[in-house]
């Protein structure tokens, strides 16, 4: 469903699902959030963009060993969709290479034919929001990014936005936060959460592999919540050996 009303209450804890860029997923790093989700159980799945890598129809030159089918792609997105439980979905800059598809290519097909249409986000009963657009829960603003990246994307962001924020596209992952001044302010402090990737670094076409690795950091993002509107977020690292320390608890691929 179209998040035209963006604010949802707070929840009791969250996961974020990290750019995943389906079908060049990363398959154990799946495995293991598929189990984290099922101990934890949170009440919502969240994916914050760049589920579907979209590579079919983006603008970069293809070789054979590299080509792919869009099809392949939507399937390998509602897999994902299926399989992490996802509810709630902020779509990212490689969703909206559909779009920009469709207007290009095909325009008579332009409101007919969506992203979230090719996917039933509708009928799956999936909260979704456009690219460029967010959610929030309660104090804490999610979307696949705010308008800004690089090494300064949260703090950036934290000012841009003035609240608690949740974001993905840099494939990075860390945390800033930062004191709010205002006395009112239910927790006191504000936070930006980025919260990595969870892709195949073997199967990246468009950067160096060795700079990849050394700067996409598989993980995700957890987020916990209390009635007073207070909200803490933190960034989950994983290990090489596909390890996550949540609350005490180190999970593993099953």
């Amino acid at each position: 469903m179209l998040c035209n009303e963006r604010h949802f209450p707070s929840v009791g804890l969250a996961l974020v699902v990290p750019d995943a860029h389906y079908p060049f997923h990363d398959r154990q790093c799946v495995q293991l959030l598929k189990g984290i989700i099922e101990d934890l159980k949170p009440e919502a799945v969240i994916s914050i963009g760049d589920l579907a890598d979209c590579w079919s129809i983006s603008r970069f030159a293809k070789s054979r060993r590299q080509q792919v089918s869009l099809d392949r792609e939507i399937e390998a997105a509602s897999w994902g969709l299926d399989e992490l439980g996802i509810t709630h979905y902020a779509l990212g800059n490689h969703e909206s290479r559909f779009e920009t598809y469709i207007q290009e290519k095909a325009p008579q097909l332009e409101g007919m034919v969506s992203w979230a249409s090719s996917l039933d986000l509708d009928k799956r009963g999936i909260h979704w929001c456009e690219y460029g657009s967010y959610f929030a829960f309660g104090d804490c603003y999610f979307s696949h990014d705010f308008g800004v990246s690089g090494l300064t994307a949260g703090s950036r962001s934290l000012n841009l936005v003035g609240s608690t924020v949740v974001f993905g596209h840099t494939h990075a992952g860390n945390m800033w936060s930062q004191p709010v001044l205002r006395d009112d302010h239910p927790a006191g402090f504000v936070s930006a959460v980025n919260v990595g990737w969870i892709g195949d670094h073997d199967q990246i076409f468009y950067r160096n592999r060795a700079a990849a690795r050394r700067s996409y950091q598989h993980g995700f993002g957890i987020i916990e919540q209390d009635p007073k509107g207070g909200t803490w977020g933190r960034f989950v690292p994983i290990t090489r050996d596909y390890r996550a320390l949540v609350d005490g608890h180190v999970f593993g691929v099953r």
